[in-house]
């Protein structure tokens, strides 16, 4: 589905440029990596620095939570002969029982993760359009392209996005002193 897509997208493109080419136009196009800007822009690593600080101490209850389970199934696996039947069942039920609220643990800090990361990556991601489109209007440009989306190979001289990361720190810093 997502290759169908991005074959699409190409298409698109390719079928505009030899229209534009058979009418003597020049089409200018440029790319940008957006998941680099996100990762690297100040506002992208603000929210990382943010959600790891958020969750870090759910991360350590986690963690604590996966070695006693660890530890209890080396303890089972050691008792496994020299217990009773009855003994086994019972260690074997708490087992599974301290794996079970750990898997419901881990599912809810991920589901509880994705949404503040979802929350803080938003507004950043708007911001990073507007740079982008921003920039496209400035430089005259016809399209702008994001690397991960159909773009197999390109010129470093038509890559803008450090520009872009640039422009996005600025105006992060100017959003942020208002």
């Amino acid at each position: 589905m997502i290759f169908k897509k991005k074959a699409a997208v190409i298409l698109l493109v390719l079928f505009s440029l030899l229209i534009w080419s058979a009418k003597g136009f020049c089409l200018k196009i440029a790319v940008v990596d957006l998941q680099k800007v996100l990762r690297e822009s100040l506002p992208g690593k603000e929210a990382i620095a943010k959600l790891k600080r958020q969750f870090k101490s759910l991360k350590e209850k986690l963690d604590k939570e996966r070695k006693k389970i660890k530890k209890m199934e080396k303890e089972l696996q050691k008792q496994k002969f020299m217990l009773s039947q009855e003994a086994k069942i019972d260690k074997e039920t708490e087992y599974k029982k301290m794996l079970q609220n750990y898997q419901i643990m881990y599912q809810s800090y991920q589901y509880k993760m994705r949404l503040e990361e979802k929350r803080l990556r938003e507004p950043i991601v708007d911001l990073i359009l507007s740079a982008v489109d921003e920039y496209r209007k400035e430089k005259n440009l016809d399209l702008i392209l994001d690397k991960a989306i159909g773009v197999v190979s390109s010129s470093d001289k038509i890559d803008i996005t450090q520009e872009i990361i640039k422009r996005v720190n600025e105006k992060w810093r100017k959003k942020g002193k208002k």
